[in-house]
């Protein structure tokens, strides 16, 4: 599960071209989506 939701994390950083969060998936980008 860990690694659908890095995989998951990263395509929508990379959409929304902020790659410097998925440095940090841990909350950032999740938040973002809420």
């Amino acid at each position: 599960a860990d690694s659908d939701l890095l995989y998951w994390t990263k395509g929508i950083a990379n959409g929304w071209r902020l790659d410097v969060l998925v440095d940090e998936p841990e909350v950032s980008p999740l938040a973002v989506q809420g």
